[in-house]
């Protein structure tokens, strides 16, 4: 009889993975699955382990294993993720010593604006944004009383195809005051005595 229970309980402590019987010290995961605890390793990287992480795959894995397992790629070192992270607006994640302007390379800390999926800082970005004004201004002529140059990308005036006026430049005959709205012409057309509404 004391045989008999004592090759069941040594059956019942076998070890899952040298199939030799626990004593002493063993890993209970289930009834069934039982270790001794130098068998118990993970399964990645074949170290021992005191708590243990299921993947996907559903391996038993250390912390670092894990970790590296589950981690992302940063968008800026092309590095894996292992501790805290940033989100973008546009979904992408980095380090946080990694999320920095892609101009000036400043680590951003406050207000960022996302060009072409990249992340910018707010200083660097108005200065893009005024040199892509600039790109995308003409030249449509010149204004007919400072005679400087007129660009497509400025308030304008037109009184007629030769007779342009930088908003600012088209003032009242006899206020003196920028013209805002309509206006008439003073004498003739050709007089270019232009009145405000009020002082007409």
């Amino acid at each position: 009889m004391s045989t008999t229970e004592n090759i069941i309980h040594n059956n019942s402590n076998k070890c899952c993975k040298c199939s030799e019987v626990i004593k002493g010290e063993m890993i209970v995961l289930t009834e069934e699955e039982k270790f001794h605890k130098e068998c118990f390793k993970c399964e990645q990287c074949n170290c021992e382990m005191s708590s243990f992480y299921v993947s996907s795959d559903k391996k038993r894995l250390c912390k670092d294993c894990n970790d590296k397992k589950s981690s992302v790629d940063c968008n800026k070192c092309k590095k894996p993720i292992l501790g805290s992270k940033l989100t973008d607006n546009s979904g992408k994640v980095y380090h946080v010593d990694c999320f920095s302007c892609e101009q000036c390379s400043c680590k951003i800390d406050g207000a960022y604006f996302i060009r072409n999926e990249l992340p910018y800082c707010a200083k660097c970005n108005e200065e893009l944004k005024k040199e892509q004004a600039a790109n995308n201004s003409r030249e449509i002529g010149k204004c007919f009383q400072c005679k400087k140059s007129i660009l497509n990308s400025t308030p304008m005036v037109i009184v007629t195809p030769e007779e342009k006026y930088h908003k600012n430049c088209l003032k009242c005959f006899k206020c003196k005051q920028e013209i805002e709205g309509q206006f008439q012409v003073l004498d003739n057309i050709a007089s270019k005595h232009y009145v405000c509404m009020k002082c007409n």
